[in-house]
């Protein structure tokens, strides 16, 4: 796990979320394979990171035919899920 991915830990990622979220902003929209050869996390794991990231507004998913793709929204965002855990 790098820095920015143990800084993510800290803040209530899980470290499946970190890698997946980190790998989505080094390479851009990914689909699920993608990330699975990027982050060697197993399959269903990445979906359920991905889900999760969903949720907390850090990853959204778009269709294209029958492939999803998967775009991590920008860091700034990790401000306002900082200050809704504050709350």
């Amino acid at each position: 796990m790098d820095k920015i991915e143990q800084h993510l830990t800290e803040i209530g990622l899980t470290p499946s979320e970190a890698a997946v979220y980190t790998a989505g902003l080094q390479h851009g929209p990914l689909g699920v394979h993608e990330f699975g050869r990027i982050t060697t996390i197993k399959r269903p794991t990445i979906y359920h990171a991905l889900h999760l990231l969903e949720e907390k507004g850090l990853a959204a998913k778009k269709g294209t035919g029958r492939r999803l793709v998967f775009t991590m929204q920008p860091a700034e965002r990790l401000r306002s899920l900082l200050q809704d855990q504050a709350k």
